[in-house]
């Protein structure tokens, strides 16, 4: 599997506001979501909310991260951008989420993706 498949994978599962952000914005955002996973932490996530903090830890990166390839400042998003973005991150999060704890070689293909992304 390859990025782009992931990024094709969670544009089919996320729901309609991610044509308000557009196809390479949202490919973007996955891919960061990529950069920015946890796995050690995910992995040793016992209970919901554990998994909650790791998620929110993610999407905060993420967030990070965006906010400086984009080169714009907070104020510069406008509070409707910015909460569609933070909309799309958390779905991004949801679906990668699920994707991660379904098979242990989705998990495989996560963590090797990362580690190309991150050379």
């Amino acid at each position: 599997m390859k990025l782009t498949d992931l990024q094709d994978y969670v544009w089919r599962r996320a729901p309609l506001g991610k044509h308000i952000v557009g196809r390479r914005v949202f490919a973007d955002l996955v891919q960061l979501t990529v950069e920015s996973w946890e796995p050690m932490n995910l992995n040793h996530a016992t209970s919901d909310d554990a998994t909650a903090a790791v998620c929110g830890s993610i999407e905060r990166s993420v967030k990070r991260m965006h906010q400086v390839l984009s080169g714009k400042e907070p104020q510069e998003y406008g509070v409707f951008w910015a909460f569609i973005l933070q909309l799309m991150v958390s779905v991004i999060i949801k679906i990668m989420l699920e994707w991660w704890q379904e098979r242990a070689s989705n998990r495989v293909w996560l963590v090797t993706m990362q580690s190309e992304l991150t050379k």
